[in-house]
Protein backbone atom coordinates (compact mmCIF):
# COMPACT_ATOMS: atom_id res chain seq x y z
CA UNK A 1 0.00 0.00 0.00
CA UNK A 2 2.88 2.45 1.48
CA UNK A 3 5.83 3.40 -0.83
CA UNK A 4 9.06 3.34 1.04
CA UNK A 5 10.08 7.26 1.79
CA UNK A 6 13.77 6.42 2.12
CA UNK A 7 16.27 4.12 2.65
CA UNK A 8 17.23 5.79 6.45
CA UNK A 9 13.69 4.86 6.98
CA UNK A 10 13.92 1.19 6.65
CA UNK A 11 16.73 0.69 9.00
CA UNK A 12 15.21 2.49 12.08
CA UNK A 13 11.82 1.14 11.34
CA UNK A 14 13.56 -2.36 11.72
CA UNK A 15 15.76 -1.45 14.64
CA UNK A 16 12.28 -0.58 16.36
CA UNK A 17 10.52 -3.70 15.31
CA UNK A 18 13.37 -5.53 16.96
CA UNK A 19 12.85 -3.03 20.10
CA UNK A 20 9.11 -3.90 20.03
CA UNK A 21 9.85 -7.56 20.08
CA UNK A 22 12.34 -7.25 22.88
CA UNK A 23 9.95 -5.04 24.96
CA UNK A 24 7.54 -7.59 24.85
CA UNK A 25 9.73 -10.47 24.95
CA UNK A 26 10.46 -9.58 28.73
CA UNK A 27 6.67 -7.55 29.42
CA UNK A 28 4.28 -10.89 28.29
CA UNK A 29 3.33 -12.72 31.35
CA UNK A 30 3.97 -16.06 30.32
CA UNK A 31 7.93 -14.95 30.23
CA UNK A 32 7.95 -13.82 33.66
CA UNK A 33 8.57 -15.90 36.83
CA UNK A 34 6.32 -15.57 39.43
CA UNK A 35 7.91 -14.04 42.39
CA UNK A 36 5.63 -16.25 44.78
CA UNK A 37 4.43 -19.16 42.43
CA UNK A 38 0.99 -18.14 42.50
CA UNK A 39 -0.76 -20.74 40.08
CA UNK A 40 -3.47 -19.14 37.70
CA UNK A 41 -1.94 -15.87 37.91
CA UNK A 42 -0.71 -16.09 33.91
CA UNK A 43 2.44 -15.98 34.85
CA UNK A 44 5.39 -19.06 33.68
CA UNK A 45 5.93 -21.01 36.96
CA UNK A 46 8.16 -24.29 35.24
CA UNK A 47 8.93 -27.70 36.48
CA UNK A 48 12.16 -28.33 37.45
CA UNK A 49 14.50 -28.42 34.38
CA UNK A 50 11.87 -26.90 32.36
CA UNK A 51 13.23 -23.53 30.05
CA UNK A 52 11.40 -20.32 31.92
CA UNK A 53 11.22 -18.51 28.65
CA UNK A 54 9.51 -21.61 26.68
CA UNK A 55 7.10 -22.94 29.39
CA UNK A 56 3.66 -23.64 27.94
CA UNK A 57 1.76 -22.62 30.61
CA UNK A 58 2.13 -21.71 34.12
CA UNK A 59 0.62 -24.45 37.07
CA UNK A 60 -2.31 -26.28 36.34
CA UNK A 61 -4.71 -25.70 39.43
CA UNK A 62 -6.65 -22.31 39.35
CA UNK A 63 -6.40 -19.51 41.24
CA UNK A 64 -6.39 -19.88 44.64
CA UNK A 65 -7.56 -16.65 45.63
CA UNK A 66 -10.93 -15.28 44.39
CA UNK A 67 -11.29 -11.53 43.09
CA UNK A 68 -11.58 -9.39 45.91
CA UNK A 69 -13.67 -6.29 45.79
CA UNK A 70 -12.40 -3.18 46.89
CA UNK A 71 -14.88 -0.23 47.75
CA UNK A 72 -12.74 2.63 49.28
CA UNK A 73 -9.12 3.84 49.39
CA UNK A 74 -7.01 1.14 50.39
CA UNK A 75 -3.17 -0.93 50.39
CA UNK A 76 -2.98 -3.93 48.32
CA UNK A 77 -0.51 -5.84 50.10
CA UNK A 78 -1.03 -9.54 48.34
CA UNK A 79 -0.91 -10.83 44.95
CA UNK A 80 -4.03 -11.04 43.55
CA UNK A 81 -7.12 -10.02 40.98
CA UNK A 82 -8.81 -6.89 42.34
CA UNK A 83 -11.55 -4.60 41.44
CA UNK A 84 -13.54 -1.30 42.07
CA UNK A 85 -17.32 -2.09 43.28
CA UNK A 86 -18.11 1.70 43.09
CA UNK A 87 -16.80 5.70 42.66
CA UNK A 88 -14.23 6.29 45.22
CA UNK A 89 -13.39 10.37 45.90
CA UNK A 90 -11.25 11.01 49.02
CA UNK A 91 -8.68 13.03 50.46
CA UNK A 92 -6.17 10.99 51.35
CA UNK A 93 -2.60 10.79 49.84
CA UNK A 94 -2.77 7.46 48.35
CA UNK A 95 -5.93 6.14 47.17
CA UNK A 96 -5.04 2.62 46.29
CA UNK A 97 -1.21 1.86 47.05
CA UNK A 98 0.03 -1.51 45.54
CA UNK A 99 2.46 -3.39 47.64
CA UNK A 100 2.95 -6.52 46.27
CA UNK A 101 4.01 -8.41 43.01
CA UNK A 102 1.39 -10.27 40.44
CA UNK A 103 -1.50 -7.88 40.79
CA UNK A 104 -4.31 -7.32 38.39
CA UNK A 105 -6.61 -4.15 39.15
CA UNK A 106 -9.45 -3.57 37.51
CA UNK A 107 -11.70 -0.48 38.13
CA UNK A 108 -14.05 -1.39 36.27
CA UNK A 109 -15.20 2.21 34.54
CA UNK A 110 -15.01 3.96 38.12
CA UNK A 111 -13.80 7.14 39.30
CA UNK A 112 -10.87 7.81 41.85
CA UNK A 113 -11.11 11.32 42.51
CA UNK A 114 -9.07 13.48 44.70
CA UNK A 115 -8.79 16.81 45.88
CA UNK A 116 -5.50 18.00 44.02
CA UNK A 117 -3.72 18.04 47.29
CA UNK A 118 0.44 18.11 46.38
CA UNK A 119 1.94 14.86 46.97
CA UNK A 120 -1.29 12.84 46.65
CA UNK A 121 -1.83 9.84 43.81
CA UNK A 122 -5.12 8.11 42.69
CA UNK A 123 -2.74 4.64 42.02
CA UNK A 124 0.90 4.53 43.74
CA UNK A 125 3.13 1.42 42.96
CA UNK A 126 6.51 1.88 44.52
CA UNK A 127 8.90 -1.01 44.07
CA UNK A 128 6.92 -3.40 42.72
CA UNK A 129 6.63 -5.44 39.12
CA UNK A 130 4.37 -7.68 37.25
CA UNK A 131 1.31 -4.84 38.20
CA UNK A 132 -1.45 -4.40 35.28
CA UNK A 133 -3.79 -1.70 35.62
CA UNK A 134 -7.14 -1.67 33.92
CA UNK A 135 -10.16 0.57 33.05
CA UNK A 136 -9.77 3.77 35.27
CA UNK A 137 -10.83 7.41 35.39
CA UNK A 138 -8.76 9.31 37.67
CA UNK A 139 -8.94 13.03 38.29
CA UNK A 140 -7.83 15.45 40.63
CA UNK A 141 -4.46 14.56 41.94
CA UNK A 142 -1.20 15.28 42.04
CA UNK A 143 -0.75 12.35 39.90
CA UNK A 144 -2.89 10.63 38.77
CA UNK A 145 -1.29 7.07 38.18
CA UNK A 146 2.75 7.64 40.08
CA UNK A 147 5.30 4.79 39.49
CA UNK A 148 8.48 4.57 40.93
CA UNK A 149 11.21 1.54 40.58
CA UNK A 150 8.84 -0.49 39.29
CA UNK A 151 8.67 -2.15 36.25
CA UNK A 152 6.81 -4.71 33.56
CA UNK A 153 3.52 -2.97 34.70
CA UNK A 154 0.60 -2.90 32.03
CA UNK A 155 -1.39 0.17 31.87
CA UNK A 156 -4.38 0.10 29.62
CA UNK A 157 -7.72 1.83 28.85
CA UNK A 158 -7.06 4.15 31.56
CA UNK A 159 -8.46 8.11 31.36
CA UNK A 160 -6.33 10.36 33.60
CA UNK A 161 -7.93 14.30 33.72
CA UNK A 162 -7.36 17.36 35.86
CA UNK A 163 -4.56 16.21 37.85
CA UNK A 164 -1.17 17.91 37.53
CA UNK A 165 0.63 14.84 35.88
CA UNK A 166 -1.37 12.30 34.51
CA UNK A 167 0.50 9.44 34.79
CA UNK A 168 3.84 10.04 36.31
CA UNK A 169 6.93 7.16 35.89
CA UNK A 170 10.21 7.42 37.86
CA UNK A 171 13.35 5.08 37.39
CA UNK A 172 10.52 3.02 35.72
CA UNK A 173 11.29 0.68 32.91
CA UNK A 174 9.88 -1.94 30.24
CA UNK A 175 6.24 -1.26 30.82
CA UNK A 176 3.41 -0.73 28.42
CA UNK A 177 0.46 2.05 28.36
CA UNK A 178 -2.11 1.46 25.71
CA UNK A 179 -5.48 3.09 25.39
CA UNK A 180 -4.54 5.88 27.68
CA UNK A 181 -6.55 9.18 27.65
CA UNK A 182 -4.65 12.18 29.19
CA UNK A 183 -6.52 15.19 28.93
CA UNK A 184 -6.56 18.57 30.98
CA UNK A 185 -4.19 17.90 33.15
CA UNK A 186 -2.38 20.77 34.37
CA UNK A 187 1.02 20.07 33.63
CA UNK A 188 1.88 16.42 31.38
CA UNK A 189 -0.10 13.86 30.25
CA UNK A 190 2.42 11.46 30.61
CA UNK A 191 5.94 12.47 32.46
CA UNK A 192 8.99 9.97 31.67
CA UNK A 193 11.58 10.54 34.81
CA UNK A 194 14.65 8.72 34.27
CA UNK A 195 12.08 6.16 32.27
CA UNK A 196 13.29 4.09 29.73
CA UNK A 197 12.72 1.19 27.38
CA UNK A 198 8.35 1.94 27.64
CA UNK A 199 5.83 2.03 24.75
CA UNK A 200 3.07 4.30 25.06
CA UNK A 201 0.39 3.74 22.14
CA UNK A 202 -2.89 3.89 20.97
CA UNK A 203 -3.62 6.58 22.79
CA UNK A 204 -5.15 9.98 23.20
CA UNK A 205 -2.70 13.17 24.68
CA UNK A 206 -4.27 16.43 24.30
CA UNK A 207 -5.31 19.66 26.17
CA UNK A 208 -2.72 19.02 28.73
CA UNK A 209 -1.17 22.63 30.20
CA UNK A 210 2.96 22.44 30.06
CA UNK A 211 2.99 19.77 27.58
CA UNK A 212 1.65 16.43 26.08
CA UNK A 213 4.52 14.10 26.84
CA UNK A 214 7.31 15.22 29.30
CA UNK A 215 10.50 13.40 29.22
CA UNK A 216 13.65 13.86 31.38
CA UNK A 217 16.88 12.15 30.46
CA UNK A 218 14.45 9.18 29.45
CA UNK A 219 15.46 7.35 26.35
CA UNK A 220 14.80 4.05 24.14
CA UNK A 221 11.02 5.06 24.68
CA UNK A 222 8.65 3.91 22.36
CA UNK A 223 5.68 6.06 21.20
CA UNK A 224 3.55 4.96 18.20
CA UNK A 225 0.00 5.74 16.89
CA UNK A 226 -1.03 8.45 19.55
CA UNK A 227 -3.19 11.44 18.99
CA UNK A 228 -0.80 14.15 20.10
CA UNK A 229 -3.19 17.73 20.89
CA UNK A 230 -1.44 20.22 22.72
CA UNK A 231 -0.04 23.58 22.58
CA UNK A 232 3.54 21.56 23.48
CA UNK A 233 3.20 18.45 22.70
CA UNK A 234 6.46 17.16 23.96
CA UNK A 235 8.96 18.57 26.25
CA UNK A 236 12.52 17.37 27.07
CA UNK A 237 15.04 18.34 30.21
CA UNK A 238 18.28 17.58 30.77
CA UNK A 239 20.34 15.31 28.27
CA UNK A 240 18.52 14.57 25.13
CA UNK A 241 18.54 10.68 23.73
CA UNK A 242 16.79 9.03 21.36
CA UNK A 243 13.06 8.07 21.70
CA UNK A 244 11.48 5.91 18.87
CA UNK A 245 8.29 7.76 17.34
CA UNK A 246 6.62 5.33 15.14
CA UNK A 247 6.31 1.46 14.90
CA UNK A 248 6.99 -0.45 11.21
CA UNK A 249 4.51 -0.10 9.28
CA UNK A 250 1.49 -2.20 9.63
CA UNK A 251 -2.09 -3.51 9.94
CA UNK A 252 -3.84 -2.02 12.67
CA UNK A 253 -6.81 0.46 13.63
CA UNK A 254 -5.80 4.04 13.37
CA UNK A 255 -5.93 6.17 16.16
CA UNK A 256 -7.09 8.98 13.88
CA UNK A 257 -8.30 7.53 10.68
CA UNK A 258 -9.80 4.05 11.10
CA UNK A 259 -10.70 3.37 7.24
CA UNK A 260 -7.12 3.44 6.53
CA UNK A 261 -6.43 -0.13 7.87
CA UNK A 262 -2.66 0.23 9.02
CA UNK A 263 -0.31 2.20 12.07
CA UNK A 264 2.84 3.58 11.97
CA UNK A 265 3.45 7.19 13.34
CA UNK A 266 1.34 9.87 15.45
CA UNK A 267 -0.68 12.75 14.77
CA UNK A 268 0.29 15.82 15.45
CA UNK A 269 -1.70 18.76 16.41
CA UNK A 270 -2.64 21.72 18.05
CA UNK A 271 -5.37 23.52 19.21
CA UNK A 272 -4.25 26.02 16.38
CA UNK A 273 -4.57 23.24 13.64
CA UNK A 274 -0.98 24.23 13.00
CA UNK A 275 0.75 21.11 13.87
CA UNK A 276 2.50 18.67 11.63
CA UNK A 277 0.05 16.42 10.56
CA UNK A 278 -1.98 19.57 9.96
CA UNK A 279 0.27 21.24 7.22
CA UNK A 280 2.16 17.87 5.77
CA UNK A 281 1.68 16.33 2.49
CA UNK A 282 0.43 13.29 1.65
CA UNK A 283 0.69 13.15 -2.24
CA UNK A 284 0.35 9.31 -2.60
CA UNK A 285 -2.79 9.68 -0.28
CA UNK A 286 -1.71 6.90 1.58
CA UNK A 287 -2.73 8.75 4.99
CA UNK A 288 0.98 9.28 6.05
CA UNK A 289 3.02 12.45 6.00
CA UNK A 290 5.56 12.30 3.12
CA UNK A 291 8.05 13.40 4.86
CA UNK A 292 9.31 12.24 8.26
CA UNK A 293 8.75 14.72 11.31
CA UNK A 294 11.98 15.98 13.33
CA UNK A 295 10.35 16.73 16.40
CA UNK A 296 13.56 18.83 17.59
CA UNK A 297 15.32 19.70 14.40
CA UNK A 298 18.66 17.49 15.65
CA UNK A 299 17.82 13.98 14.26
CA UNK A 300 17.61 12.17 17.93
CA UNK A 301 13.82 12.15 17.81
CA UNK A 302 12.13 11.09 14.41
CA UNK A 303 9.12 10.22 13.84
CA UNK A 304 9.24 8.41 10.30
CA UNK A 305 5.60 7.89 9.88
CA UNK A 306 3.69 10.92 11.29
CA UNK A 307 0.10 10.96 9.77
CA UNK A 308 -1.51 13.05 8.04
CA UNK A 309 -4.76 14.90 9.24
CA UNK A 310 -6.39 14.36 6.00
CA UNK A 311 -5.52 11.74 3.18
CA UNK A 312 -4.07 13.25 -0.20
CA UNK A 313 -3.82 17.05 1.17
CA UNK A 314 -1.26 19.35 0.14
CA UNK A 315 0.55 21.92 1.91
CA UNK A 316 0.46 25.12 -0.02
CA UNK A 317 2.48 27.68 2.28
CA UNK A 318 0.66 30.90 2.73
CA UNK A 319 1.98 33.98 1.04
CA UNK A 320 2.12 37.64 2.12
CA UNK A 321 3.37 40.65 1.45
CA UNK A 322 5.08 44.05 3.67
CA UNK A 323 5.57 47.35 3.02
CA UNK A 324 7.25 49.49 5.53
CA UNK A 325 8.02 53.13 5.38
CA UNK A 326 11.99 53.10 6.30
CA UNK A 327 14.58 50.93 7.64
CA UNK A 328 16.69 52.71 10.00
CA UNK A 329 15.40 55.00 13.40
CA UNK A 330 17.75 57.92 13.88
CA UNK A 331 18.05 58.83 17.29
CA UNK A 332 19.94 62.12 16.87
CA UNK A 333 21.99 63.55 19.41
CA UNK A 334 22.03 62.22 22.68
CA UNK A 335 23.40 63.36 26.06
CA UNK A 336 24.80 61.84 29.27
CA UNK A 337 21.69 60.95 32.07
CA UNK A 338 18.96 61.29 28.68
CA UNK A 339 17.03 58.60 27.51
CA UNK A 340 16.42 59.07 23.75
CA UNK A 341 12.86 59.94 22.38
CA UNK A 342 11.21 56.39 21.61
CA UNK A 343 10.85 56.24 18.16
CA UNK A 344 8.45 53.96 16.24
CA UNK A 345 8.79 52.35 12.72
CA UNK A 346 5.42 51.26 11.13
CA UNK A 347 4.84 48.69 8.36
CA UNK A 348 1.75 47.52 6.40
CA UNK A 349 1.46 43.23 6.02
CA UNK A 350 -1.18 41.77 3.82
CA UNK A 351 -1.87 37.95 5.01
CA UNK A 352 -4.01 36.00 2.54
CA UNK A 353 -4.53 32.96 4.41
CA UNK A 354 -6.01 32.31 7.53
CA UNK A 355 -3.00 31.37 9.71
CA UNK A 356 -0.78 32.51 12.02
CA UNK A 357 2.65 34.57 11.30
CA UNK A 358 5.72 35.19 13.09
CA UNK A 359 7.55 38.61 12.58
CA UNK A 360 11.26 38.48 13.68
CA UNK A 361 12.91 42.37 13.83
CA UNK A 362 17.04 42.62 13.92
CA UNK A 363 17.88 45.60 14.87
CA UNK A 364 21.84 46.11 14.78
CA UNK A 365 23.30 48.99 16.39
CA UNK A 366 25.83 51.77 15.16
CA UNK A 367 26.51 55.39 14.79
CA UNK A 368 28.11 57.58 12.45
CA UNK A 369 29.94 59.80 14.75
CA UNK A 370 30.72 57.59 17.86
CA UNK A 371 31.53 54.21 18.52
CA UNK A 372 28.07 53.16 20.63
CA UNK A 373 28.90 50.89 23.67
CA UNK A 374 27.84 47.50 23.18
CA UNK A 375 24.28 46.11 23.90
CA UNK A 376 23.10 49.87 24.67
CA UNK A 377 19.68 50.15 22.50
CA UNK A 378 16.91 48.57 23.84
CA UNK A 379 13.96 47.18 21.84
CA UNK A 380 10.13 46.53 22.64
CA UNK A 381 6.87 45.68 21.16
CA UNK A 382 4.02 48.24 20.87
CA UNK A 383 1.29 45.74 21.05
CA UNK A 384 -1.87 48.62 21.26
CA UNK A 385 -2.36 48.73 17.33
CA UNK A 386 -2.97 44.50 16.88
CA UNK A 387 -3.13 42.91 20.40
CA UNK A 388 0.47 41.72 19.90
CA UNK A 389 1.83 40.05 22.89
CA UNK A 390 3.45 42.79 25.18
CA UNK A 391 7.43 41.98 25.69
CA UNK A 392 9.19 43.79 27.89
CA UNK A 393 12.80 45.96 26.38
CA UNK A 394 15.64 44.12 25.44
CA UNK A 395 19.02 45.07 24.22
CA UNK A 396 20.15 44.78 21.12
CA UNK A 397 22.87 42.89 19.52
CA UNK A 398 23.26 41.41 16.02
CA UNK A 399 20.66 38.84 16.26
CA UNK A 400 16.80 38.69 16.51
CA UNK A 401 15.82 40.19 19.20
CA UNK A 402 11.87 39.48 19.82
CA UNK A 403 9.50 36.75 18.02
CA UNK A 404 5.90 38.30 18.04
CA UNK A 405 2.60 36.30 16.77
CA UNK A 406 0.18 37.82 14.41
CA UNK A 407 -3.40 36.46 15.06
CA UNK A 408 -5.11 34.55 13.04
CA UNK A 409 -6.51 36.14 9.42
CA UNK A 410 -5.05 39.40 10.16
CA UNK A 411 -5.41 41.24 6.33
CA UNK A 412 -4.04 44.62 6.77
CA UNK A 413 -2.59 46.59 9.46
CA UNK A 414 0.08 48.64 11.05
CA UNK A 415 2.47 47.04 14.07
CA UNK A 416 4.59 49.90 16.14
CA UNK A 417 8.22 49.34 17.31
CA UNK A 418 9.92 51.87 18.67
CA UNK A 419 13.94 52.03 20.28
CA UNK A 420 14.58 53.51 23.88
CA UNK A 421 18.49 54.61 24.40
CA UNK A 422 19.41 54.61 27.86
CA UNK A 423 22.67 56.50 29.60
CA UNK A 424 25.27 56.09 26.56
CA UNK A 425 28.02 58.60 25.29
CA UNK A 426 27.40 62.41 23.83
CA UNK A 427 26.88 61.34 19.96
CA UNK A 428 24.52 60.59 17.15
CA UNK A 429 23.09 56.74 16.73
CA UNK A 430 20.70 55.20 14.70
CA UNK A 431 19.32 51.94 14.30
CA UNK A 432 18.87 49.67 11.38
CA UNK A 433 16.13 47.08 11.15
CA UNK A 434 15.54 44.20 9.30
CA UNK A 435 12.13 42.19 9.54
CA UNK A 436 11.36 38.90 8.28
CA UNK A 437 8.08 36.65 8.31
CA UNK A 438 7.47 32.72 8.63
CA UNK A 439 4.56 30.76 9.47
CA UNK A 440 4.31 30.22 13.45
Amino acid sequence: MRNIKAKTKISVVVSIALLISFLFIFLSPKLVKSQEGYCGDGICDPAIGEDPYTCPQDCSSPPTTPSQEISYCTSITSSGEYYLTQDISSSELKCIDIQAYNVTLDCRGHIIKGVSASGSAGIYVYGFSSIKIINCIISDWDVGIYLERSSYIILSNITVTSNYNGIHLFQSDSSILSNITAISNSHSGIFLYYASYNIINGSVIQSNGASGVGLVESYTNMFYNNLFNNTNNFYFEGTIYTNYWNTTLQPGTNIWNSSLGYIGGNLWTNPSNTGYSDNCTDANFDGFCDQPYDLLGNGTNIDYLPLAKYVGQVYIPPSFSVVFNYNSVDFGIVTPNTIAEAKSINYNVSITTNTNYKVSVNATDWSGAKTIPANTIYFAVNDTLDKLSFVTAKQLSNAVQQVAIFPSAVTTNYHAFYFVVPVVPIGTYTATITITYEVA
